[in-house]
């Protein structure tokens, strides 16, 4: 069972979205060639800022996932005077890293813009720099995460415009939207991806279509192949796992390992944050991406499933600014690992270099690993021995349901321990729902909803998220009563931690490797070694 909240934290139950979030509807066909996807995004903002302008992240032009090509053919609304690419680092041969939609008069906060945007992305078989990339083709199998313009969008602070870089990791900011998809495909394919699945319909042109919801999406997965599926319970979450010919493992095994990394992670962490997650197993040999409600597997490394699963919190609730502060949610996913074996190498601490900097601040990929995975973890599991662990998981707990479903910065975290004003929400707090319930796993038969006449209307806000549902709840333990600091024991070194330019993160790390600095060491990460070659292959 998880750990409660530190007494004194502010929520007792986990909050809800903001009620105001961004709507997303996505209209997307897979062509027949397998390589190709066409759609129409429509986007409905409610800014908490005045805008006078609209930006877009295109993800699959970054020069990682060279070869990838996403691009705008048109944009429209009643507001909108025109668009156009700016490049910020986008990969040659690409038209831009971002796009940007040009508003008539400034939008004050409070009212809605909306616009549609007309998109192409054209993926490529080739092997991509980022070696396992969000984005692929392969033999019975395609896929694409961010394959379409991404709202860059942060309440309380506007417009994310980080630029592209070599490293190959996420730069996006996203906010979670009630996010609806539809997507055509060739009749013989299944597909999965983010959000709850409906039943697929047949078409008069011999396709069929697929439709989900995702209340709370921040990025959107689709994959789409020749799948086994398999679906399991894992304590109210429904977890479909999809295998190809000829995988190691079955589409059974797959599942099971999921559910009982959440089960695991759960236990740590609290209630898994979505009612469905999706897992395609699309390679052998490669690494992890993270979305909401879903993730793509290249291998199916136990550690690897850990890995992923824990961005679900990581990133898929508590979001970041994955360029901004790539650590906080990959050195939590990678300390999270730990939950499950126990292993940490603490070793990682005496890595030379700061945990906390942005995307753009490392040499090289190797750099960026050591320090934003091995030596993050490293960091988290020295803070928690130095602190205690129940102070420090009811510490993290706070963290995690007072930062639910709002994009959290280093501080917000620093605050989570005690001090005043710990767990303070960050703009663009949403209400607090009924209850969640735990159940144990079991199997279940996957839901066959009829779809109604012509599908589900895209662009239009899904109903309110009731009692009972997830992704708020109420939580357990105290809420009132001093907030305690994390303390050192006896013995350790206090240590100033920083992350890029916001204040204290951790304190009461062991070794004289911090997050803003130490000595030279080798590179191993908290996970065992096998997991460190999954990750170098594309673990996000």
């Amino acid at each position: 069972m998880a750990p409660p909240p530190a007494a004194g934290c502010p929520v007792t139950e986990r909050a809800a979205p903001d009620p105001d979030r961004p709507v997303v509807g996505l209209d997307m066909r897979l062509g027949d060639d397998l390589r190709t996807v066409t759609g129409t995004e429509t986007v409905a903002l409610t800014p908490d800022l005045p805008v006078d302008e609209m930006w877009f992240r295109l993800v699959p032009n970054a020069p990682q996932s060279a070869g990838h090509r996403l691009t705008v053919e048109s944009v429209r609304g009643d507001l909108v005077t025109g668009g156009g690419y700016v490049d910020e680092g986008a990969a040659p041969g690409t038209p831009g890293g971002l796009y940007r939609v040009d508003l008539r008069e400034t939008v004050p906060a409070g009212q809605t813009v909306s616009v549609e945007l007309d998109f192409r992305l054209r993926l490529t078989a080739e092997r991509t720099p980022a070696g396992f990339d969000r984005l692929g083709v392969d033999d019975g199998v395609t896929w694409w995460g961010s394959g379409f313009p991404l709202l860059t969008w942060e309440p309380g602070h506007g417009w994310a415009q980080d630029p592209m870089v070599e490293v190959s990791g996420e730069t996006t900011a996203g906010p979670a939207a009630d996010t609806r998809i539809r997507i055509s495909v060739p009749d013989d394919l299944v597909v999965l991806m983010s959000g709850d699945q409906a039943e697929p319909r047949a078409t008069a042109d011999g396709r069929r279509v697929w439709e989900s919801s995702d209340p709370v999406a921040r990025d959107v997965l689709v994959a789409v192949g020749e799948f086994d599926t398999a679906t399991v319970d894992a304590g109210g979450t429904r977890v479909t796992a999809g295998v190809l010919s000829g995988a190691d493992s079955s589409a059974e095994e797959l599942a099971e390992t999921t559910a009982e990394a959440i089960e695991v992670l759960e236990g740590r962490f609290g209630p898994f944050p979505y009612p469905t997650l999706a897992v395609p197993l699309v390679g052998d040999g490669g690494g992890g991406e993270e979305y909401s409600s879903a993730f793509v597997l290249g291998d199916d490394d136990p550690g690897l499933v850990v890995h992923e699963a824990a961005h679900m919190w990581f990133y898929g609730m508590v979001g970041n600014s994955q360029f901004r502060d790539p650590w906080l949610d990959e050195a939590f996913a990678t300390f999270a690992e730990t939950v499950g074996d126990g292993h940490t190498d603490a070793d990682d601490l005496d890595r030379r270099g700061a945990v906390g900097g942005s995307m753009a601040s490392f040499d090289d990929q190797d750099e960026y690993e050591a320090l934003v995975y091995g030596k993050g973890a490293a960091a988290l599991a020295a803070a928690r021995e130095a602190a205690g662990e129940q102070a420090f998981d009811e510490a993290v707990r706070c963290y995690v349901e007072s930062q639910a479903w709002t994009i959290a910065r280093p501080e917000d975290l620093a605050r989570a321990p005690g001090g005043p004003g710990a767990c303070t929400r960050r703009p663009g707090g949403g209400r607090r729902p009924g209850p969640t319930g735990r159940r144990g796993r079991r199997e279940l038969s996957r839901p066959a909803p009829d779809a109604p006449e012509g599908g589900t209307r895209l662009g239009s806000r899904p109903p309110a998220v009731g009692p009972g549902q997830r992704p708020g709840g109420p939580l357990q333990g105290p809420a009132a009563g001093p907030v305690p600091r994390l303390r050192p024991r006896l013995g350790s070194r206090p240590e100033l931690a920083r992350g890029g330019e916001d204040g204290v993160l951790l304190r009461g790390v062991r070794r004289t490797g911090s997050l803003n600095g130490g000595g030279r060491g080798s590179f191993l990460s908290s996970s065992a070694g096998h997991r460190r070659a999954a990750r170098r292959a594309g673990r996000g």
